[in-house]
């Protein structure tokens, strides 16, 4: 009942397919997002107990989600990565105190909500988030990639605020490390990357996003529940939050900070020294820890559970 779905080798092909089973079997909506969210038997088993399960997939879409309900532990606020997702995290908070409530920040476009035009602004609004579910501090903020400027945003506008910050988790995030013209995802991407075969002869570059909704719905079933325009809010949110990075001069944290470095870097010249873009704007203790992964492999079920011991570790250390 305790078996993690994903430790065991499922992915996230065949978590579409689990979630369209149960759902047949069940005779009730199983949304994927909730295989993600908690992917034990025990624990799936619970949210459809306590209707704790989203209702939909714009549930999942929400700016903040929670990834782990209760506990008595402060609470650890994760901040999504490029494709705006906090679902990732999953796999990380499994390792961390079961005693820990854990809340995913998530692009608000991606729900219908706004767009802003820099990370500070992203910081602001998800600090507001924050706020509705934690009123004071100490707060416990953590983000990769993209997510880990944004968490220093926030870390320091709590600062300007009079607020404390009890820790900031940085994975193999650095300022000034994306490019201003990412490759877009379009339609044929984002059908590739959700595991759909294109068919024969068919030119990627011709497909919509209703065609890859519809692909979805024929290949998977109804618990694929990603709309055309969920999917065009994923692609544009993507490019979008990646070039407003490129313009991101983080300001001065007066504290300490725990980086997780990817070992296996794909940054040309292999991962950055602590001092790259980060000493100058972090006052105290950067405690720098390798783990064994690719940048964008560290919420897979090895390196997720290093990063939880690490991260649980750290913010426990801290009267976390």
């Amino acid at each position: 009942m305790d078996d993690d779905f994903f430790a065991l080798g499922g992915t996230s092909l065949s978590a579409v397919r689990v979630a369209a089973d149960l759902q047949r079997r069940l005779g009730r909506p199983v949304p994927l997002p909730a295989l993600f969210l908690d992917p034990t038997p025990a624990g799936l088993a619970a949210r459809l107990t306590t209707e704790a399960l989203p209702a939909s997939v714009e549930d999942a879409l929400r700016v903040v989600v929670p990834l782990r309900r209760g506990g008595r532990l402060a609470p650890l606020f994760c901040v999504h990565a490029g494709m705006g997702l906090a679902w990732a995290y999953t796999g990380m908070v499994r390792h961390l105190s079961p005693d820990r409530p854990v809340w995913g920040l998530q692009l608000p476009s991606l729900g219908g909500g706004p767009e802003y035009d820099s990370i500070e602004k992203l910081a602001h609004r998800y600090l507001d988030e924050v706020r509705t579910v934690q009123p004071a501090g100490p707060y416990h903020l953590l983000g990769w990639s993209l997510g880990g400027l944004i968490a220093h945003a926030m870390a320091t506008e709590l600062q300007d605020r009079g607020e404390e910050v009890g820790s900031l988790v940085l994975l193999d995030s650095y300022p000034g490390g994306a490019t201003a013209d990412p490759e877009a995802l379009d339609a044929g991407d984002l059908l590739r990357g959700l595991g759909v075969d294109g068919s024969p002869g068919e030119d990627a570059r011709s497909l919509t996003y209703a065609d890859v909704g519809r692909r979805l719905g024929e290949s998977y079933g109804p618990a694929a529940a990603l709309t055309a325009d969920q999917l065009r809010r994923i692609a544009e949110g993507y490019a979008r939050s990646t070039r407003l990075s490129t313009r991101f001069a983080p300001r001065v944290f007066r504290g300490d900070a725990l980086l997780l470095t990817a070992a296996d870097s794909s940054r040309a010249g292999g991962a950055p020294s602590v001092n790259a873009g980060l000493g100058h704007s972090i006052t105290g203790t950067v405690q720098d820890e390798r783990v064994d992964c690719a940048h964008n492999d560290m919420m897979q079920p090895g390196p997720a559970r290093a990063i939880g011991v690490l991260v649980e570790t750290y913010v426990s250390g801290r009267g976390g």
